[in-house]
């Protein structure tokens, strides 16, 4: 059943949202490497949500398996917070 349809200009899979920190981002590609981007969200539904601030069309983003980047990310902090 489908309660309310509504079109939104930017919208990433929910499988892409990580929580980093006290925020919710999405790991984007840029150049050969990833970056963190601070996301603002509206709606969603069960397979995508979206995004009001903090991503441009067209920006390529980790849809699947992102908590390995953000592992990543966390252990290479780690070393530089001693």
């Amino acid at each position: 059943m489908t309660i309310a349809e509504h079109a939104v200009p930017l919208a990433v899979r929910l499988s892409a949202i990580q929580r980093f920190r006290d925020f919710q981002v999405v790991f984007a590609k840029f150049e050969d490497s990833y970056e963190v981007r601070m996301l603002t969200l509206g709606r969603r539904d069960q397979e995508w949500v979206e995004v009001l601030e903090g991503l441009k069309p067209a920006t390529e983003y980790v849809s699947e398996n992102s908590y390995l980047i953000k592992a990543d990310i966390e252990k290479s902090g780690a070393s530089h917070d001693h």
